[in-house]
């Protein structure tokens, strides 16, 4: 009879043990799968409405701060704020989030006037999944001011959208070494900076009292002083250690003066990987297709074109990579996509051209574009070396214009001996559209002074031979982390 009791009760505590186990299974599939299984959201945080008298530095510098913090993540997608702004300003001709910023998620917020006082508002911010036909509201609530500041008001948000988006990996906004009133100056001189005031902008920084100067306003400071932009920089970072675009300008900065491009190489890999949607993925798929990795290089520009996905830029890079991988339909597919992202834009309509010439031996249409109007001067044989005009039109150009241009109008010597700047492309792959095997670019290889020109440029060749591309499948791949 004992033995029979025993059995009894041994079956019901195994019974009871499975249940729990079935239930905290589910449990922690709904609550905690979610935080540590690998995303596919790609997020973008839309201008805010508000009625007429509110601001522009709360309906559009806060939500691109906003932007900012919430592409700090290492497991999301966060389109860029001004593609966001691009596609809310198309309204009726909009073909839909989905489509013309590819997201998943979307933040919008709007203000409205208070009744307590004439300087009080509340803001009712949204989390909505606009990955499916029928929208779904992810998460929502207000917050009101003066009751809770500016600042207190961006941290509570950006805590919320990442808990609401299932995302660790943002770290906890810290806002204790903040000047609230700082803060919001910021916002004001970041309005005016990207709507082309840039006086007013520096004005109101150079004028904030050094208790309200912050990270954010002395990052700005750095676009706005382009000669104490190192400076700047470093003053950025000894406040914020962790704001990472400083940290991506700083990297810039340091190859520009130490000309060490293994160690830009490096750098640009690790803040890659650790902030994959800040601008330097952008520099890294450059430096991946300068330097033949093309394969690599193909997925850093698709992470590229994700993140900003109404710029021409990208789509332009992968069309160049694409050729490099003689993928002449995929060429001319991310040419039409650069077309239709920027329907005008010069370089856009500049390499669409020069596509067409050497590649299907149309005729050179010039329309528009100095640029093309130089090299026909050179293929007619009207060119000459010594216009001032043409002296003048390169001396305007990028480094990397510079020296392509050259290249196409065969002047080698003003490369070597005239172009003085360096800026953050290198020159191991010929220019857009032309063989490895063009005479020209033959010329320009075996010329005696390429081997230095390259070194003053930070390219040893024997070195970058040994160096080999971190795969960026491995570079970009979710990353699991311990709950917060």
């Amino acid at each position: 009879m004992a033995e029979e009791n025993t059995t009894t009760h041994a079956f019901f505590f195994t019974i009871i043990f499975m249940t729990s186990v079935v239930i905290l299974t589910i449990v922690g599939y709904f609550l905690f799968l979610p935080k540590t299984a690998p995303k596919l959201i790609t997020v973008a945080v839309l201008p805010f409405d508000a009625p007429d008298e509110f601001s522009e530095h709360l309906t559009r510098a806060f939500p691109r701060h906003l932007a900012e913090m919430l592409a700090e993540s290492r497991d999301l997608y966060v389109v860029d704020y001004d593609a966001a702004e691009e596609a809310v300003a198309l309204q009726e001709r909009s073909r839909g989030f989905r489509n013309e910023l590819g997201t998943t998620h979307i933040v919008d917020g709007t203000f409205e006037v208070s009744d307590i006082s004439p300087e009080s508002w509340v803001l009712k911010m949204r989390l909505i999944d606009v990955g499916k036909d029928v929208w779904r509201l992810k998460w929502s609530n207000e917050f009101s001011h003066p009751q809770l500041s500016l600042l207190e008001i961006r941290d509570a948000i950006a805590t919320e959208v990442a808990n609401g988006l299932y995302d660790n990996s943002i770290p906890e906004p810290d806002s204790s070494t903040i000047s609230s009133k700082g803060f919001e100056q910021f916002l004001h001189a970041s309005h005016f900076f990207h709507s082309g005031d840039r006086a007013r902008a520096l004005t109101i920084l150079q004028n904030l009292p050094a208790e309200q100067q912050t990270a954010y306003g002395i990052f700005l400071l750095s676009e706005l002083v382009p000669g104490s932009r190192e400076l700047y920089v470093e003053q950025t970072l000894s406040l914020m250690s962790s704001y990472y675009p400083a940290k991506v300008l700083q990297s810039k900065l340091n190859y520009k003066e130490t000309k060490n491009l293994v160690n830009f190489l490096s750098q640009m890999t690790d803040l890659a990987g650790q902030y994959p949607n800040s601008d330097a993925v952008p520099a890294l798929a450059h430096l991946y297709s300068d330097m033949g990795w093309f394969n690599e290089a193909e997925h850093v520009l698709l992470r590229w074109s994700q993140i900003r996905p109404r710029s021409s830029e990208p789509a332009l890079a992968i069309a160049f990579n694409r050729f490099r991988k003689n993928d002449l339909n995929g060429v001319e597919h991310a040419l039409e996509i650069a077309r239709l992202r920027e329907s005008k834009n010069e370089r856009v309509d500049r390499y669409r051209a020069l596509y067409d010439w050497k590649v299907k031996e149309n005729e050179l249409k010039v329309t528009a574009s100095d640029y093309l109007n130089w090299i026909a001067q050179y293929e007619s044989g009207e060119f000459s070396t010594t216009d001032p005009e043409w002296l003048a039109f390169v001396d305007s150009l990028s480094c990397y214009d510079q020296v392509e241009i050259n290249l196409y109008v065969n002047n080698q010597d003003y490369i070597f001996d005239d172009v003085d700047c360096i800026d953050l492309r290198i020159w191991l792959q010929p220019p857009p559209w032309w063989s490895f095997d063009d005479p020209r670019w033959t010329i320009f290889r075996e010329d005696p002074r390429f081997d230095l020109w390259l070194e003053n440029t930070g390219i040893r060749l024997k070195v970058l031979e040994a160096i080999e591309p971190v795969p960026a499948r491995e570079l970009f791949a979710p990353k699991r982390q311990v709950l917060r």
